[in-house]
């Protein structure tokens, strides 16, 4: 059933890209329009144990369409070959528009010019859970210590069906050299996000101090300090919406597990919604901040609209993944729950809805 369901989300998709086009065909735009459709991510239904798309590393997780329709793209029908990923979609639309790159670089190339990679290296979005390096034949899959690798003939097997390596068909050395290759990109990828602010990538973070809108001055266990909050912008309560900044600054450098959690709560303390996030959208985890930075985190809230009426809390803290304990907060300038668990960033009241009046019926 829950196949059948996503079967149907994609032919809902398929009628309103038809009509879509249609109506460009109708305004005469069609012959002067580039129209894109590609897919994030596949999904997984079970066919390998694993469902959703966050640690499906096989095929039905990364094999997505890609469709590119307009004036220059080429004869109707043809395929794309090779090797592609999603960083050559931006390198497409600047070909197909006839615009050129200057004083900067992006990753990729035009889906248009010849393919170029020899591989493809991807991720599970869970940290540590599973990588994979695709080939144009080959697919190697390495699950770090839950399992052995496996290794699928592409070409003969697109279901991944039958592991090679499983079946002795795999030369050791070459799956090691692979795996250690695997590995390597990783350390890569983490250490290029962790030198993002070292670099200027980031605005977000610095050497000189904030100036919050709200000033505090609470320590957490002597390693970081809240220094303030902006926003929230506009306040949360019936826009179910809102943009706010926390303001910190590193005293020491947090312990390797150390995360920022965001929790929503109820009158009664109950959770009501996970609001943890990687701070500084996505790009700096907390264990990799370095003393003596101030860093600025931006954090949109978007509540659902049918929330039960009702007082709510938003707070902040810290945590250990491997000590299973919160950095305890102290200091002034925000509310500070009673057992010194978190910090309260704001609390707002959500009236309840108004009953819409209704008409009476007609004889």
């Amino acid at each position: 059933p829950t196949l059948n369901r996503y079967l149907n989300i994609l032919r809902y998709e398929d009628d309103f890209l038809r009509d879509l086009y249609e109506s460009l065909e109708r305004e005469g735009l069609a012959e002067r329009t580039v129209v894109l459709v590609v897919g994030d991510h596949g999904e997984g239904f079970g066919e390998h144990g694993r469902y959703q798309h966050d640690n499906t590393v096989y095929e039905e997780g990364l094999h997505v369409p890609l469709v590119l329709v307009g004036p220059g793209v080429g004869p109707a029908g043809a395929p794309i070959e090779g090797l592609r990923q999603h960083q050559d979609i931006l390198p497409t639309v600047l070909d197909v528009l006839g615009y050129e790159l200057r004083g900067g670089r992006i990753e990729g190339r035009s889906l248009l010019a010849p393919p170029w990679r020899r591989y493809v290296h991807t991720s599970c979005w869970y940290e540590r859970y599973c990588m994979a390096h695709v080939e144009e034949r080959l697919k190697f899959i390495y699950h770090y210590h839950r399992r052995p690798p496996e290794v699928f003939d592409l070409v003969n097997d697109p279901q991944e069906r039958h592991d090679l390596r499983a079946a002795g068909k795999v030369d050791p050395l070459r799956l090691n050299a692979v795996m250690q290759q695997l590995k390597r990109w990783r350390g890569a990828v983490n250490a290029w996000w962790k030198q993002a602010p070292v670099r200027g990538d980031n605005p977000w973070v610095g050497t000189e101090p904030t100036r919050p809108k709200r000033t505090a001055d609470i320590v957490f266990d002597d390693v970081i300090r809240l220094r303030g909050v902006d926003g929230p912008e506009p306040p949360l309560g019936g826009s179910r919406r809102t943009d706010l900044r926390y303001h910190f600054e590193v005293l020491e450098k947090p312990d390797t597990g150390t995360k920022l959690f965001v929790h929503l709560i109820n009158a009664r303390g109950d959770l009501v919604r996970n609001l943890d996030h990687i701070p500084v959208q996505g790009t700096y985890p907390t264990d990799a901040w370095e003393r003596g930075q101030f860093v600025v985190d931006p954090h949109r809230v978007s509540l659902p609209y049918r929330m039960p009426p009702g007082r709510y809390r938003l707070v902040l803290g810290f945590w250990n993944t491997r000590s299973k304990k919160r950095l305890e907060p102290r200091g002034e300038g925000l509310p500070i729950d009673a057992r010194r668990r978190f910090v309260e960033i704001t609390s707002f009241e959500i009236p309840a809805r108004r009953p819409v009046p209704t008409r009476p019926a007609r004889p």
